[in-house]
């Protein structure tokens, strides 16, 4: 017997977008000065050097970005609350 195949429920375009980690706030600054510094370098490359400096950071550098993540975490809660308050349907 074949399995069926699922699909995916669709995502709502208007939906929030999802917060990104500390870990994600940090790769995209380090990566935006490092393709400034030297573009000629390829994208793995400034991806390897920045997660290598992340394993590195203490906590108490890594705090900046955690805590501007759990920001806009908040937010995005707060969004969604809003959002799904506005795309429930009325009981039958």
């Amino acid at each position: 017997t074949k399995k069926e195949k699922q699909t995916r429920k669709k995502k709502d375009p208007n939906a929030p977008k999802r917060y990104p980690s500390g870990f994600q706030l940090f790769m995209t600054e380090i990566t935006d000065k490092e393709r400034a510094k030297n573009p000629a370098h390829k994208v793995p490359l400034q991806m390897e050097k920045a997660a290598e400096a992340w394993k590195t950071m203490s906590e108490k550098e890594k705090k900046k970005y955690l805590d501007k993540s759990a920001a806009l975490k908040t937010e995005y809660e707060a969004q969604m609350a809003e959002y799904g308050n506005a795309t429930d349907k009325p009981e039958k």
